[in-house]
């Protein structure tokens, strides 16, 4: 229930970034005034090296996927939830799992005989289940019963006793059936074995790869090298959530494709991702909102639609209407939807000690954080808190909704004069105010980063972010906080400010900065316009 950072490195690095930053820009501006061109060239090499350290030490905050990690508590989950998708749904894997290990002979503690219920999300006993197995055998075939029996005691020899208790009373498989129906195709292939999780293990990194060869080719290397120390240093999006995992990153790099596709021309491509990373994983799909605002802007102006928005629209359709289908046919139906949407209500109603969001910030109450309210002692350790938390979300549900709009009125001003690529990164920035998302998933804050184009400061504001992060995972002062759940009520409340400030560097002009995008710390150093000379359009 506690984090602290075990080294100051990816603290120290932010910093060195924002120092990089700084002197980059001061320099930046100094050369321009004075019509000299050549003296950041020497300071741009420092940049390389820092991502490639920034890069290791993310990597090293769990193990490098050179040394074969794996993270067997999201294997568990994520390879059983797919391969057994059809007779697990989303609510029976922790009871399966106790049905198998009570069938192959394997016992719990006293103090450890507790899973999460799976409908309800909260802690209950395993003797129910147990009395009953039927409740979930009766969904398998004896074959396919046999396969379940033979792949987790694969991941619970791997896991060991003490993990495997964590696993059981985390909160399940959470994934949409699209993502189910391209993974369950990947692990039904064999049983689980070293040699196939080894395999599919290297999907991640790939993806990461991926990620940066498709910045690198849009927004060139700097742009590149910056996203890496933003990524790597962002507390939240720290390596240890989900490195290591199966296809936890494919999302990620759709995501980015897609706008790197947008600012390489290439809308309809762009729709396709971006329409996959919203199938997978359903946030993604705010940066469609950007997009859909510049183009009512055009229409209100020049009563014409702008064609890249409307190729990147119907990119995202296209993906949908093939997509879908293959999930009913795959991953059981339209019924796997609805089961799906059940799931999803269920996990958003649920409090959990590593969100970042509005909501996070919003609902804190003095006195009432889990370090004040867990019982250990209690048949369900957390459920003081759990009900603090979930009747203060209803207590702020108008607040939430009226800055909500007031964040979408600031997204809608920001993106007048946007690109369409511009318009779906700056998107990202009222994710946290539409849902609060686990914190691993504020790699998107990568996205952000590539705005580094047309507003310089934005990369600023967000490696002070990641600063600040860092500083509140260390708890290097006495009385800050250890607890997760106080912990990323601070950093939500920073995430939540600092992403107001990019919207507002965009509303306080329509204009953008004084260089040429496309050369914008990725290419020739451009002088300042005269004065009284129009900026570039963006």
């Amino acid at each position: 229930m506690t984090v602290r950072a075990l080294w100051p490195w990816e603290f120290l690095l932010a910093m060195a970034g924002l120092a990089w930053l700084c002197s980059w820009r001061a320099m930046r501006t100094s050369d321009a005034q004075e019509g000299r061109q050549p003296r950041r060239r020497r300071l741009q090499w420092v940049l390389a090296p820092l991502a490639g350290l920034a890069l290791v030490a993310w990597l090293g905050s769990g193990q490098l996927p050179l040394k074969n990690y794996v993270h067997t508590h999201e294997w568990t989950h994520y390879y059983l939830g797919a391969k057994y998708a059809g007779e697990l749904s989303y609510d029976r894997l922790y009871e399966c799992i106790t049905v198998a290990d009570a069938q192959d002979g394997v016992s719990m503690p006293p103090e450890q005989q507790k899973i999460t219920d799976l409908r309800t999300n909260r802690t209950v006993s395993t003797q129910a289940i147990l009395a009953d197995p039927g409740r979930c055998t009766q969904h398998f075939t004896t074959e396919r019963w046999s396969n379940f029996r033979q792949d987790t005691a694969y991941f619970r020899d791997r896991a060991g006793v003490d993990q495997w208790h964590t696993i059981v009373n985390d909160h399940g498989y959470n994934t949409t059936p699209v993502w189910t129906a391209a993974a369950t195709l990947l692990v039904n292939l064999t049983s689980a074995t070293d040699l196939q999780v080894g395999l599919l293990a290297v999907l991640d990194p790939l993806y990461l790869l991926a990620v940066m060869l498709a910045i690198g080719w849009a927004f060139g290397w700097r742009t590149l090298a910056v996203a890496i120390v933003v990524l790597a240093t962002y507390l939240p999006a720290r390596y240890i959530w989900t490195g290591g995992a199966f296809l936890r990153w494919d999302w990620l790099f759709y995501t980015v494709a897609a706008v790197c596709c947008l600012k390489k021309g290439k809308p309809v491509l762009a729709g396709l991702a971006l329409g996959y990373a919203a199938l997978l994983r359903i946030f993604p799909a705010v940066l469609f909102l950007g997009p859909a605002l510049t183009l009512g802007w055009q229409l209100l102006r020049t009563r014409r639609l702008n064609r890249d928005v409307v190729r990147l629209f119907a990119g995202g359709a296209l993906a949908a209407a093939v997509l879908v289908p293959i999930s009913w046919a795959v991953a059981g139906g339209w019924q796997a939807w609805e089961a799906f949407a059940r799931n999803l209500v269920k996990t958003q109603e649920t409090p959990m000690t590593n969100t970042v969001g509005l909501r996070t910030v919003l609902r804190w109450r003095p006195g009432q954080g889990i370090g004040d309210l867990y019982d250990p002692q209690a048949a369900e350790p957390a459920a003081v808190w759990t009900h603090a938390l979930r009747q203060a979300a209803t207590e702020i549900v108008p607040l939430q909704a009226a800055l909500a709009v007031l964040f979408l009125v600031a997204l809608s001003l920001a993106v007048r004069q946007a690109p369409p690529w511009g318009a779906a990164a700056l998107s990202v920035a009222v994710l946290p105010v539409v849902t609060d998302l686990l914190c691993y998933y504020y790699m998107i804050i990568i996205v952000l980063v590539l705005l580094w184009q047309t507003r310089p400061r934005i990369a600023l504001w967000l490696m002070g972010l990641c600063a600040a992060t860092q500083f509140i995972g260390l708890a290097p002062v006495p009385g800050m906080s250890t607890w997760y759940d106080q912990q990323f009520t601070l950093i939500s409340a920073l995430t939540v400010a600092v992403f107001a400030v990019l919207l507002w560097l965009y509303v306080r002009t329509s204009q953008p900065s004084h260089t040429d995008p496309r050369k914008d710390g990725e290419g020739h150093d451009q002088p300042a316009p005269a004065a009284g000379e129009p900026h570039t359009n963006t």
